[in-house]
C-alpha cells in the first residue's frame, strides 16, 4: 500500500468515526443538545485574558469577589471567571465567547432552595439572542440588560428580592461545588423552558448537513481507493476537500444567522 492510499484510508477512518459520533449524538438527543459539564480549575489560578479585565475590575468595583474558575469539560477553551456578592446570594460568571466578534459576556445567577424552587438569571449582553428567550415565569426569570454592568446587576438583585417575598432567602453559593450544582439545576429544570424557537430547527439542519457531508465525503474516498488512475485520485481528493469546505462554511454560516437573529 501506497503512502497515498494510507493517507486516504485515514481520512476515511475519521469521517467514519465522525458519521458515528453523529449518530450517537442524535440517538441522545441532537447535535449541541447536550447540556455541557464543567468543571473547577480554580487550583490552576488562571490568568484573566487581557481582553476580559476591564470586565473583571469593574465587577469588583461593584463588591463582587472571587470565587473560582471553571471550564468546559470537553472544550477547556471555555473557561469562565467566578465572582460571588459577601452573602453569596449570586454568581457571576465572565467569559469570553470563542467567537472574535462576541464582546465579553456576564451572567448574574440566583437559585432558590437547594433542590431549585425557583431562579434569576441576569445577562450582560446575551451572546446568542437567537438561541434563548426572555423568560418572566413565577419561578423562573431570564433576561437580557445591555446597558451597563451596573445595570443589569441592579436589575438582577430587584428580581431576586422580588423573588425573595415567596421563597425565602437564595440557595448560598459559597464554593465552586456550590456554583456546579446550582449549575446542573439551572440546566436540568430552566434551561430548556429558555431556548429559542429557532433552537431546536437549526440543530436539526445542521445534523442534516453534517450527515450529507459525512456520506458524500466517505463516498468519495471508497471512491479514490478504487480508483487506478493517479488523475482520477487526484479529482476525487479535490472534491473531498472541496465538499468539506463547502459544508463546514455553511454549517459555520448557519449558526452566526441563529445567534444574531433575536427571539420574541
Amino acid at each position: 500500500m501506497t503512502p497515498a492510499e494510507i493517507g486516504v484510508l485515514l481520512l476515511l477512518l475519521i469521517q467514519a468515526f465522525r458519521a458515528l459520533r453523529l449518530a450517537i449524538q442524535v440517538v441522545r438527543g441532537g447535535l449541541r443538545n447536550q447540556p455541557p459539564a464543567m468543571q473547577d480549575v480554580s487550583h490552576l489560578e488562571l490568568p484573566v485574558p487581557p481582553g476580559l479585565q476591564p470586565v473583571m475590575d469593574e465587577l469588583r468595583q461593584l463588591g463582587l469577589k472571587r470565587l473560582g474558575e471553571v471550564q468546559l469539560v470537553r472544550n477547556p477553551q471555555i473557561t469562565a471567571w467566578l465572582l460571588s456578592d459577601p452573602a453569596y446570594e449570586l454568581t457571576a460568571e465572565a467569559f469570553l465567547p470563542l467567537e472574535a466578534d462576541i464582546p465579553p459576556v456576564v451572567g448574574f445567577g440566583t437559585m432558590f432552595g437547594e433542590a431549585g424552587d425557583a431562579y434569576v438569571l441576569t445577562h450582560f449582553r446575551e451572546p446568542y439572542p437567537g438561541m434563548l428567550r426572555v423568560v418572566d415565569e413565577p419561578d423562573f426569570k431570564a433576561q437580557e440588560v445591555t446597558a451597563s454592568l451596573a445595570d443589569a446587576l441592579a436589575e438582577h438583585r430587584r428580581q431576586v428580592d422580588e423573588l425573595r417575598v415567596r421563597y425565602g432567602a437564595p440557595y448560598p453559593a459559597r464554593t465552586v461545588d456550590d456554583y456546579l450544582h446550582k449549575g446542573r439545576i439551572y440546566m436540568q429544570r430552566f434551561y430548556p423552558r429558555r431556548e429559542g424557537s429557532q433552537y431546536r430547527p437549526a440543530v436539526r439542519k445542521t445534523n442534516m448537513m453534517l450527515g450529507a457531508e459525512l456520506a458524500l465525503t466517505i463516498a468519495l474516498l471508497v471512491a479514490t481507493l478504487l480508483v487506478p488512475t493517479p488523475v482520477g485520485r487526484w479529482l476525487l481528493m479535490t472534491a473531498f476537500i472541496a465538499v468539506v469546505l463547502g459544508f463546514e462554511l455553511s454549517i459555520i454560516r448557519h449558526w452566526k444567522r441563529v445567534r444574531v437573529t433575536r427571539v420574541p
